[in-house]
């Protein structure tokens, strides 16, 4: 069965790596004032953290329209039997909803998944299954996967600031401790679809050390990438102690994209992976 694989821009999936896998990326919007730009296509990463820290307008972000998913489900379905489309988290985004109504108006079998995630946590399931349509499995089979390796994810980060967090309304579980956060260094994680706190930490220093030890204690991991947004050199420490507890060695590395990075801000240090079966 000839199964496409559809996802979104907060998967932060590269363009060269979405080629190279036959991911198709939907892109979210990002708004700096009346200027409305696409997560990807027309603002990269570097211009974006450059706008954001340099200039006096805070970005907000929109989701992908109804048309927008049906005009890609629409071309895809004259090449393609199915599709699977898997997002972000329903909980922070409408491109879920977007997703799941344009599915209704497409003649062609289509599976739309909450991934419950965002950025490494949706790329690295996105991935994945991308891998699994090219064996002999129907659509089926293939969302039942899909599940499995949401199960099976695990995603950890750490942000230098949660300000963007809080000013762009995206705290989740969290929100009941803001006072308290605003004191700490927390570890986030998702939960439930939602944004809540893995660890409370005192300081960068022992944040960034409980980064290395949850990849070094959860896992073993199948797959795995680490998320950065401004500096890469503290992730590419944590890249390496990710290796030695997952079996696919090729970590992948994934800057955080205009979308979330309006939420994460500058130096981000994260990692999300698949437990082995």
């Amino acid at each position: 069965m000839n199964i496409a694989v559809v996802t979104d821009s907060t998967s932060d999936i590269s363009k060269k790596l979405a080629e190279e896998k036959n991911i198709n990326i939907v892109p979210l919007n990002v708004h700096f004032g009346l200027k409305t730009y696409l997560d990807g296509i027309n603002i990269d990463s570097n211009t974006f953290y450059k706008r954001l820290l340099e200039g006096d307008i805070l970005p907000t972000t929109s989701a992908p329209s109804v048309g927008t998913f049906i005009e890609t489900y629409k071309k895809l379905s004259k090449t393609h039997d199915a599709i699977i489309s898997i997002h972000v988290s329903s909980k922070t985004s409408a491109t879920y909803s977007s997703a799941l109504q344009a599915s209704k108006e497409v003649d062609i079998p289509i599976k739309v998944i909450d991934s419950g995630f965002v950025s490494a946590g949706l790329a690295v399931v996105a991935i994945k299954v991308a891998e699994a349509v090219q064996s002999d499995k129907n659509l089926d089979e293939i969302a039942s996967l899909t599940k499995s390796l949401i199960s099976r994810t695990d995603i950890f980060f750490l942000l230098e600031t949660i300000e963007y967090l809080v000013k762009g309304g995206r705290m989740g579980k969290a929100r009941g401790l803001l006072g308290t956060l605003l004191k700490i260094k927390p570890i986030l994680t998702f939960d439930e679809g939602e944004v809540n706190v893995a660890e409370k930490i005192r300081s960068s220093k022992k944040a960034i050390q409980k980064m290395h030890d949850l990849a070094d204690l959860n896992g073993p991991y199948e797959s795995a990438a680490i998320i950065y947004s401004t500096d890469q050199m503290e992730p590419l420490r944590l890249k390496s102690q990710l290796e030695l507890n997952t079996s696919n060695k090729n970590i992948l590395s994934l800057q955080l994209g205009p979308v979330v990075g309006t939420y994460g801000g500058p130096n981000v240090l994260g990692y999300a992976g698949i437990r082995s079966d």
